[in-house]
């Protein structure tokens, strides 16, 4: 039986240290609308007072995150996007605390319309 892991990288970087902590992983792709993730992950508070992950200068706003599979060491990239959203979840016991990174592929970075010009060029605006 072939061997199966998932892979996720933030920046172009390995980001193994993510599975440490990983509660949930989603996916969605529909030839209709934007490729998006969610990825859900235990956070701690540290002594410091700090809470892990939300500190961590690699998951911000607009970082690019790709996430693949490896099949018998053969790497298939799934999605490459940008995260979106973080929603950290800070629960009264503290041990039940969490952190979702939401995202999207790169329509995301399209957030104005084209609009067609007289010289039937075309320009993006806001």
């Amino acid at each position: 039986m072939p061997q199966v892991a998932a892979t996720i990288s933030i920046e172009d970087e390995a980001a193994p240290d993510l599975f440490l902590s990983l509660l949930d992983m989603d996916i969605e792709e529909d030839h209709r609308m934007a490729a998006s993730f969610r990825i859900k992950v235990a956070i701690s508070r540290q002594d410091d007072g700090l809470w892990t992950l939300l500190e961590d200068e690699r998951i911000k706003p607009w970082a690019k995150v790709t996430i693949g599979v490896n099949v018998s060491d053969e790497e298939q990239d799934i999605l490459t996007g940008y995260i979106t959203q973080l929603k950290p979840h800070i629960a009264p016991d503290e041990n039940g605390s969490y952190l979702e990174i939401y995202g999207m592929d790169s329509t995301c970075l399209i957030s104005g319309r084209f609009n067609a010009r007289s010289d039937d060029a075309y320009c993006l605006s806001r």
